[in-house]
């Protein structure tokens, strides 16, 4: 064979396996593709079902058990305002939910059957990750040993005074608790979800790896005679005019039926006050409305955060000498207070689709 040949033999075999290998990493870049689309549709399919568990079905099964281990998508604050706003979405649940029913004096909440009465700090304690030992639940009474450990607190729940409370966020609000950028010692593993009930006596702040477990548990916390929005349960026009709006921010929208009976309630983010207090501002004078018993229609109460209280009637016909309106009942407020209830005015207190005879 000539050197002519051997060269001409040594490119083609030389080619033909610069052609193969390109090939491998044709096939190798279309099986990566194929498998991002797969994950991408994973990603969206879970975002879908936590959406669609969050707003209106109870949250049972893998969530609740912990058998299913994978990342969930963030419940975003619009979505758990939503959730507030449905009374539906706050019925207690029943163990038949793999729950049960806690009690501290005049504070309940229903967590799952799996975590155990402890410090939340057990993990530390036993040499486990927070992760894999069942959640605590820790009340006043039980003994809290000072750890060294970090995060400070593992997953669960923690009933404490709130006296030295310093709230960021509304009763209720569920959140995502980022360890980058502290300083010190974490309080709560990194990426747990968070929310805190409050009133002006205790807190109970609700600690998981899922956000709607944490919702669904935050939804459930029963108050004396106040609910999760810091609404009455029944309606007490003394207190109403006499006891400063719930702590935290934003405010408490209270809805109650003509014999006193919390029908709705939700909890205001600090720009949907100002929008309400907006309104009002430009709302009308009206003839006093005050020291009338409505025969028909609601009773709303407004109460911004540390602030007195506004009280209005809407839909009472002018039944009992009731006519619509709203005042304020700050001190030192006359009863020539009373301001016509705007189209503005009914839309920022959640009144639209309300049927008025």
């Amino acid at each position: 064979m000539t050197d002519f040949e051997d060269r001409l033999r040594d490119t083609l075999s030389t080619r033909s396996e610069d052609a193969h290998e390109s090939a491998d990493l044709a096939r190798g870049a279309r099986a990566r593709l194929r498998r991002r689309r797969t994950a991408m549709a994973r990603v969206v399919a879970g975002a879908t079902s936590v959406v669609v568990v969050s707003v209106g079905i109870a949250l049972v099964g893998a969530a609740v058990s912990g058998d299913d281990k994978s990342p969930t998508p963030p419940v975003t604050p619009d979505v758990v305002r939503e959730i507030a706003r449905d009374p539906a979405a706050r019925e207690v649940s029943s163990p038949d939910d793999h729950l049960q029913e806690v009690a501290w004096r005049e504070i309940s909440m229903w967590v799952p059957v799996e975590w155990q009465r402890g410090p939340t700090s057990a993990w530390c304690r036993e040499g486990k990750d927070p992760a894999v030992l069942s959640p605590r639940i820790a009340l006043p009474d039980d003994p809290a040993p000072r750890i060294a450990c970090t995060p400070t607190s593992g997953y669960g729940l923690t009933v404490g005074p709130a006296a030295a409370f310093d709230p960021a966020y509304e009763s209720g609000h569920v959140w995502r608790y980022d360890t980058e950028g502290i300083e010190g010692r974490a309080q709560f593993p990194d990426d747990a979800w968070v929310s805190s009930w409050y009133d002006d006596e205790w807190v109970v702040t609700v600690v998981t790896p899922d956000p709607g477990l944490t919702s669904r548990i935050a939804l459930s916390i029963r108050g004396d005679e106040v609910d999760a929005n810091g609404c009455a349960v029944a309606y007490d026009e003394l207190k109403v005019r006499t006891t400063p709006g719930p702590r935290g921010v934003g405010a408490a929208l209270c809805r109650y039926s003509v014999d006193g009976q919390l029908e709705d309630s939700t909890r205001l983010t600090i720009r949907e006050v100002d929008k309400a207090l907006a309104a009002i501002a430009d709302a009308p004078d009206l003839p006093p409305g005050d020291h009338c018993v409505p025969q028909q229609g609601w009773i709303l109460t407004l109460t911004p955060a540390g602030q007195p209280a506004y009280l209005a009637l809407y839909g009472t016909g002018g039944l009992g000498s009731c006519p619509d309106g709203l005042q304020s009942t700050a001190a030192g407020q006359t009863p020539g207070g009373y301001r016509e209830l705007t189209p503005d005015l009914v839309k920022a207190l959640g009144l639209v689709g309300l049927a008025v005879d």
